[in-house]
């Protein structure tokens, strides 16, 4: 051997953090291993007021090969969106600060990221105004995370965006 050690590179990845859940009797932690995202998985930002409902969503997305942003309250969404530009946004229609159908026709009018809306509401009206706002797609959130990451996956598709599966 001459001494000089080979560079190996390593594969481009994004790490996402180690989820845990405060300590306590009614808050076990509980740990997910770290996902290993492709670097040019699709971003995608959920605004859900919810801290598990978020953690929920953010764990099928992943697992659907999506790099995910979380926002608490529809003003953080549309900061987060301008200033990091997701391929898409997930929303729930009630929300702090800035509702959801705000939210929808804020991303609209700036040309932002196609929207799905994640939500509790069976009124026909609201859906369908949440259409009218900009929403490509309203998902009921009793369908559950999966349901939403599959509309996900149609919505990334629709707007050209392919995903590779994590590691």
């Amino acid at each position: 051997t001459s001494g000089t050690a080979a560079a190996v590179a390593a594969p481009s990845v994004a790490m996402t953090p180690v989820v845990s859940a405060p300590a306590g009797p009614s808050h076990p932690v509980v740990l997910r291993p770290p996902r290993q995202l492709p670097a040019d998985a699709p971003r995608v930002l959920v605004a859900l007021d919810s801290r598990d409902e978020r953690r929920a969503v953010r764990n099928a997305l992943e697992d659907a090969g999506c790099s995910v942003i979380e926002a608490a309250d529809g003003e953080a969404a549309l900061a987060y969106t301008r200033r990091l530009a997701p391929a898409l946004v997930i929303t729930e229609l009630v929300l702090p600060k800035l509702d959801g159908y705000a939210l929808a026709q804020a991303l609209g009018d700036d040309g932002g990221p196609p929207c799905i809306a994640f939500t509790v509401q069976r009124d026909e009206q609201a859906l369908a105004w949440a259409r009218e706002c900009g929403c490509c797609a309203v998902v009921p959130a009793h369908d559950g995370p999966a349901a939403l990451a599959t509309a996900a996956r149609e919505a990334l598709a629709a707007a050209g965006r392919q995903i590779r599966l994590a590691i």
